[in-house]
């Protein structure tokens, strides 16, 4: 039969062992090391999270709602918690962590966020397409239009877009409905 041990438990006793390897006697230091490293790695447990770092206020910024969500979903990742004391300001996000979590929160939110915002580009384009709203204008007789070569990443954002209007409902703005409405 075996016993499930707590996290927070695991975390005590990985602290202690921690405790003995800085400031420990040589056989017991070398003995608590391999122990605290062997336990840390049964339980997938980061060396990080039990040494105490001291924490700073940190600031994001974010441009719009949806990104703000994106920051805040980040920072829940990257603290793996589903809590965190935060307060906004405008357009900033203030909160107080480690240096490595800075670092990994500004690196994270970076990655997705340019993601992001090529989704909410390509959603654009798609929806554009998908409802026609292009101008009737055409080129200037002057200019010459030669067909534009595309590489790999534009064929693979067309198929995304194309991809995206697939499961877009078509709606159709009628404006004699507001004329008639107005009678």
């Amino acid at each position: 039969m075996t016993t499930q041990v707590s996290p927070e438990r695991l975390i005590d006793k990985l602290r202690k062992l921690e405790e003995l390897v800085t400031r420990g006697v040589d056989g017991e230091r070398d003995k608590a090391r391999i122990l605290r490293d062997a336990i840390a790695e049964k339980y997938g447990i980061s060396l990080d999270t039990i040494i105490e770092q001291p924490t700073a206020q940190c600031e994001f910024k974010f441009g719009n709602p949806n990104e703000k969500k994106l920051l805040i979903h980040c920072l829940l990742w990257v603290c793996q918690t589903h809590m965190i004391p935060n307060l906004t300001k405008g357009k900033r996000l203030i909160c107080w962590l480690t240096e490595t979590q800075k670092i990994d929160l500004t690196d994270c939110y970076a990655h997705y966020l340019k993601a992001y915002r090529q989704g909410v580009d390509d959603f654009t384009a798609a929806f554009i397409h998908k409802h026609n709203l292009f101008s009737e204008v055409k080129d200037a007789p002057n200019k010459t239009s030669q067909p534009k070569r595309t590489n790999a990443q534009d064929e693979d954002r067309l198929r995304r877009i194309r991809n995206l209007m697939t499961f877009m409902d078509k709606t159709k703005w009628d404006n004699r409905k507001k004329l008639t409405e107005s009678k």
